[in-house]
Order: C-alpha cells, then structure tokens, then sequence
C-alpha cells in the first residue's frame, strides 16, 4: 500500500507499506522508499481492503522520517505518516489537502500484493 511522509516534499516522499494478514485484522509490518514510476507500474494501491489496519510490533514506521504510525485521511482516503508530536495532522497527496486532530481506526485501506 502506498503512504506519503508528512515531512518531505512531493514527490521525494513516498513509500510502500507491507502489510500482512493476521487472524485479527492486517497489520502493517515493514516500510519501504519507493519513487512514482515503480508505485504506477507495480500498481500500488489498487486494492481495496475492508478490514482493520494495526501496526506490528516492530514496524519501522516512515523510512524518510522513521515517524512511527500514520492517519488516513478522511477526505482523500490515502496514507501519510504522523510522529505524533504534533496534533494537528496535514494530508500530503496533491490536490488533497485535508488537515485535522488524528483519531479513531483505519477500517478500509488500499494494498498491493506481498511486497
């Protein structure tokens, strides 16, 4: 699944999360760098997942700014990592530009594949 660091700018920011079927819910287990042309042509973020997103014990977090979780958001429906340190949270996925307090669960996510 594509995620866009919150810090860095377009398009130097984005990166591919693995995520990992459990019996629970998936959990997002690794992340990644990754440059545009490779997320289009590996097509990235095609699939729709309805199920609970959690991180695994010993997620790297952002591999641009090793922030440790992320925010889905709630305009755009994509990934952008959050350290957390400051509350208000700002979507970095152009045109999207939805901004807000974090909060509550990711219940629907895109994914590619086992990468």
């Amino acid at each position: 699944m594509l995620a866009r660091c919150e810090k860095a700018s377009e398009p130097s920011g984005l990166y591919g999360i693995r995520v990992e079927e459990r019996s629970d819910a998936w959990y997002a287990t690794w992340g990644f760098a990754l440059n545009q042309r490779r997320a289009t042509r590996e097509r990235y973020g095609d699939t729709v997942v309805r199920s609970s997103l959690l991180l695994a014990d010993g997620f790297p977090g952002c591999p641009h700014c090793e922030a440790a979780s992320f925010v889905q958001c709630g305009t755009c429906q994509r990934l952008t990592c959050w350290d957390g340190a400051v509350r208000v949270w700002h979507c970095r996925w152009t045109p999207c530009r939805g901004s807000g307090v974090p909060g509550g669960a990711i219940e629907r996510f895109g994914r590619h594949g086992d990468v």
